[in-house]
């Protein structure tokens, strides 16, 4: 969809060439950072693409740190105009902070209509306090108590006001009257224009049958993309895309260049070690000592 507007079969390699040149201008105007496109980082990009094109679309992505999970949704988020908002578990971050958070998020969403992607990364760390409100919003579009007397006042106002002003006025004055009928209607929007991605790291105790159960909605509301650890192939093509443009003879490094070519993965810590080893040549010049090392 993202080379022709319209859903067709699609060569990887164009795919590969047209999100390579997306992450390019993502990276100079977000991160400043550098980023590999492999055929793992196409497969995800294009799941989550979809989950956050579609409405009341949520993720849960499940990996160990460091695969990209989180850096992949704030490209699809940033490539499809969405508002980005990340949340990461800190202990100076508490459940009051999230429920201001929350609201925001939540009035931008259903008041003013924006497109909203709310990122709750390594949400296994997370108390059980922060996942109950999580469940609920996923599961009708609002969280009980989240609202005092003055807020809620406030959010009446704001609602009747946006519901005036666009195309979807109320059917009648008693409609807009009816403070339940106005709260449906900013629960509704909230559900079509906000977005939930929970990252968590299966290594962790967090992603069990206690959490589960506790909080239903965030396996059953959710689209589970499954990263799992870094493959023996992403590694190789990671590797190969860093050393690429490297002059190897002026590094006085014949032999990494000899291992890249005709390196072939048999055991994923082998694998591990060279591309630790590329990065560690590409940052700086071999020694003496390291060249009688290889």
């Amino acid at each position: 969809r993202w080379l022709s507007r319209s859903y067709a079969p699609s060569r990887l390699s164009d795919l590969k060439s047209f999100i390579s040149s997306r992450l390019r201008a993502f990276y100079e105007e977000e991160l400043d950072v550098p980023l590999v496109v492999f055929d793992d980082v196409v497969d995800h990009v294009l799941r989550i693409d979809a989950v956050l094109r579609s409405e009341s679309g949520h993720l849960l992505l499940v990996g160990e740190s460091g695969v990209g999970k989180s850096i992949l949704t704030k490209f699809v988020a940033w490539n499809n105009g969405l508002a980005l908002h990340e949340v990461q578990a800190t202990r100076a971050y508490t459940l009051a902070h999230f429920d201001e958070d929350l609201k925001k998020l939540m009035t931008r969403a259903g008041v003013e209509q924006q497109k909203v992607c709310l990122v709750l990364d390594e949400a296994d760390a997370v108390s059980s306090a922060f996942l109950e409100r999580m469940n609920a919003l996923l599961a009708s579009g609002e969280i009980p108590g989240l609202w005092s007397a003055d807020d809620l006042s406030k959010l009446l106002v704001a609602c009747r006001e946006a519901r005036r002003g666009s195309s979807q006025a109320f059917d009648s004055t008693e409609d807009d009257n009816d403070d339940a009928i106005v709260l449906d209607w900013f629960a509704k929007r909230v559900r079509t224009n906000l977005h939930v991605v929970f990252t968590l790291n299966p290594g962790k105790s967090g992603l069990g049958k206690q959490r589960a159960t506790a909080s239903p909605a965030l396996f059953n509301r959710c689209v589970v993309d499954w990263f799992g650890s870094w493959s023996e192939s992403a590694l190789a093509q990671v590797a190969d895309a860093l050393a690429r443009n490297v002059d190897f003879d002026a590094m006085g490094a014949d032999e990494w260049e000899h291992r890249l070519q005709t390196f072939e993965p048999v055991q994923r810590k082998d694998t591990i070690a060279l591309l630790e080893n590329t990065i560690l040549v590409l940052r700086r010049p071999l020694s003496d000592d390291d060249d009688d090392d290889d």
